[in-house]
């Protein structure tokens, strides 16, 4: 029983490498592409356009001018002109506007009246591929959204699959230093839980890649110090350092699965979303 077990975990693994070798985007412009979705509050009594700016080292060219783009231009930034879709959007009942193709990061929304009274927000940068911000015309505040469907898809997804992955890698893991599964399950279900919470707290606020780096190695520190004093061998006897070890090498092993997996979650993510 013990050998097939670990005959089908290492089939689960090894189908996940193929998939993660095999998997490779596809290059030139046939991917996903960011979209911005902006929604204004508050807006000016009168007929408006809304559009975004971005930073311009140059002063308006006189196709800008021949155009009208040279009313957007203000403190440095300049109309965002995207080679595909629509760049300028006139006024309507839902307050929503959408901006597809090469969506800037960085970016100021402007709102222009009939009357020319212009609207301008601070600067942000976005930080999902698909993004949703508010536009408060009547303080000039433009927040992206944390909590839209796409971030909740985003974090809860990966979150999911990254527990059960790692669950798995860390069974098989069990297995090749010869401890026992059925007695140290609810052990590895008890602290990667804790773990996995902590580490989907830190990179929802901190979206870095060295605080995920240092977040990964607190696990990595406080789950061998953890399994140290509570994993048991197959007669119930605990060798700590052994279990450090095993603590080491089972979140190594893990963090080499999980990788080839997020980025074929992530890519799913943002070709549907």
């Amino acid at each position: 029983m013990l050998k097939r077990v670990q005959r089908i975990i290492s089939a689960l693994f090894a189908f996940i490498i193929v998939i993660s070798v095999f998997c490779v985007p596809v290059s030139a412009d046939c991917g996903p592409k960011p979209t911005l979705k902006v929604r204004i509050v508050n807006p000016p009594d009168s007929k408006y356009c809304v559009a975004l700016l971005t930073y311009k080292s140059y002063e308006p060219s006189k196709e800008d001018r021949e155009k009208g783009y040279d009313k957007f231009y203000t403190d440095g930034y300049g109309l965002f002109l995207s080679p595909v879709g629509t760049n300028i959007h006139e006024s309507n009942e839902t307050g929503v506007y959408g901006f597809h193709y090469m969506v800037p990061w960085e970016f100021k929304v402007i709102v222009i009246t009939d009357n020319g009274d212009k609207y301008v927000s601070n600067l942000i940068k976005r930080n999902s591929f698909h993004s949703e911000c508010t536009f408060n015309v009547s303080n000039g505040v433009l927040k992206e959204e944390a909590f839209t469907s796409y971030n909740v898809l985003r974090y809860s997804i990966p979150a999911v699959l990254c527990f059960v992955v790692t669950i798995l890698s860390e069974m098989l893991v069990l297995l090749w230093f010869r401890l026992s599964i059925k007695k140290n399950l609810k052990q590895l279900f008890f602290i990667n839980i804790v773990t996995q919470i902590f580490l989907n707290v830190v990179t929802f606020f901190i979206n870095i890649f060295w605080v995920w780096a240092a977040a990964e190695l607190v696990i990595i520190i406080v789950e061998s110090a953890y399994y140290r004093k509570r994993l048991v061998n197959r007669d119930g006897e605990q060798v700590p350092g052994r279990n450090v070890a095993y603590g080491i090498v089972a979140n190594l092993f893990s963090l080499s699965m999980e990788l080839p997996m997020l980025l074929i979650v992530y890519l799913i993510l943002m070709f549907f979303g």
